[in-house]
């Protein structure tokens, strides 16, 4: 998996007949993990930036959250490449 797909805010996390509940005590490489995704997180940032800044321009929703989606591609993209 890519770095871009990996949770932002890792949860270890374990499902039961009961339901799925978050287990601090796991260790976060080994267990499944819930949360959004680091590609997620960054997209909504610019987006609500964008937003903030625009308000009500008229623009269709849609093509602001392509906007911020390729923002956030970029930058995860950049981080990857510098990181090394």
């Amino acid at each position: 998996m890519d770095n871009k797909n990996l949770p932002a805010y890792p949860l270890p996390c374990a499902a039961t007949e009961t339901g799925v509940y978050v287990n601090y005590h796991a260790n976060v490489e080994e267990a499944a993990v819930v949360g959004l995704t680091k590609r997620e997180v960054v997209a909504a940032m610019c987006l609500q930036g964008m937003i903030a800044n625009h308000g009500d321009s008229g623009a269709p929703f849609h093509t602001f959250a392509e906007i911020a989606t390729a923002y956030a591609d970029a930058l995860l993209t950049h981080l990857s490449n510098t990181n090394k």
